[in-house]
């Protein structure tokens, strides 16, 4: 029980007194270099708030950055589909020059065969071909032998050193391989049965092709190892 006090006594007692707070040591928090110690301290809340907003509108997704470890992936080469596709070729015409006539020729054998059939046939053979037309008169001749050697040896060998030969395909077509086709005797057996591949006829593989090609051997040569039976000591095969 407290000791009994006079109320004057009891009014006058002093009251216990608080500490005062302490001061840190040192720059206060988020000061700087140039900045004036009274405007330094914790970030307003604008401040905050508009970092924070910055920060969402910048958010990065890191999921999607993650790259893969090891060199990129090399861009596949293209097929030769698409290389043909791209290809963009340019062919000069081969126009010929007899007076009046507007025919252009893909190269120089047509253009050749166009001048004997078309104006080597008429029963005055003259040459009407570029400056020859303009002659008066043009050149005639007795023979249809005189007439190609003068055509061959004034226009069309000038003429064909000047363009070259053009383009052209002379291959004759591929024809599908039938049962009637017979394969050399070397790559068949005793009784008469193909054993050995024929490389008649073998299409080139391009990249992409040959890389699948040799995965998958890769992949095969894998698993008849693992399947492959394995010798024991005494060296009998144990089936896997």
């Amino acid at each position: 029980m407290p000791p009994y006090l006079p109320q004057d006594e009891a009014a006058t007692a002093p009251e216990p007194a608080t500490a005062p707070p302490t001061k840190r040591r040192g720059r206060p928090k988020g000061w700087k270099p140039g900045m004036p110690y009274s405007s330094s301290g914790a970030p307003t809340p604008s401040g905050s708030l508009k970092r924070a907003d910055r920060r969402e509108g910048h958010a990065v997704n890191y999921a999607l950055k993650q790259r893969r470890r090891g060199r990129p992936a090399r861009k596949p080469s293209p097929t030769p589909q698409e290389i043909f596709e791209k290809l963009q070729p340019r062919y000069v015409p081969f126009l010929c020059e007899w007076k009046g006539c507007p025919a252009e020729l893909q190269n120089a054998e047509t253009l050749r065969k166009h001048v004997y059939v078309v104006h080597g046939r008429s029963e005055v053979l003259q040459c009407k071909w570029a400056r020859c037309g303009e002659a008066a008169p043009c050149p005639t001749f007795s023979s249809r032998d005189r007439f190609e050697r003068h055509m061959e040896e004034r226009h069309l060998v000038p003429f064909t050193w000047h363009l070259g030969d053009g383009y052209g395909n002379s291959m004759a077509p591929v024809e599908a391989r039938g049962a009637s086709d017979s394969v050399p005797d070397y790559l068949l057996d005793d009784e008469g049965k193909q054993v050995t591949p024929s490389v008649k006829d073998q299409e080139v593989e391009d990249f992409i092709t040959w890389r699948n090609n040799r995965r998958r051997l890769r992949e095969l040569l894998l698993q008849r190892d693992a399947n492959a039976p394995y010798e024991d000591e005494d060296g009998n095969e144990i089936a896997p």
